[in-house]
C-alpha cells in the first residue's frame, strides 16, 4: 500500500513540473508519455 501511495505522489509531482513547461493542458499527457517512452 505504501508504495502505491508513493508512485501516485511521484506521479502528482511529476505532472506539475510537466505543467510547467508547456503552454496548456492538453500537452501534458503528450510530454509525460513522451517522457515515460524514453525511461523505458
Amino acid at each position: 500500500m505504501t508504495a502505491q501511495r508513493m508512485r501516485h505522489r511521484y506521479r502528482e509531482l511529476l505532472r506539475d513540473e510537466i505543467a510547467q513547461t508547456v503552454t496548456n493542458a492538453g500537452e501534458i499527457e503528450e510530454e509525460l508519455r513522451t517522457l515515460l517512452g524514453a525511461l523505458s
